[in-house]
């Protein structure tokens, strides 16, 4: 494994990649396993009801979320 150049600064995060980071941290849906957010996806895509996903997020993964927290993370584009 190469080290890295001590002439050459480490890539810092720019303000817009900090602020998204945060975002995802405190976000519970950014939180969830990537096949459950990847499935959420695809639901979304099928236009299936929200209520529909949350409750199978509580029945199949045993994760309470709230209706608001699925659309406010859907408004944020935290997945783009």
């Amino acid at each position: 494994m190469k080290k890295a150049d001590p002439k050459i600064p480490a890539r810092k995060k720019t303000l817009a990649e900090f602020i998204l980071a945060k975002k995802r941290a405190a976000c519970p849906v950014c939180n969830l396993t990537v096949v459950a957010r990847g499935q959420l996806r695809e639901a979304t895509a099928k236009h299936i009801p929200v209520d529909d996903q949350v409750e199978w997020l509580a029945s199949e993964y045993g994760i309470k979320i709230k209706r608001e927290d699925l659309v406010a993370h859907r408004n944020a584009r935290h997945e783009q």
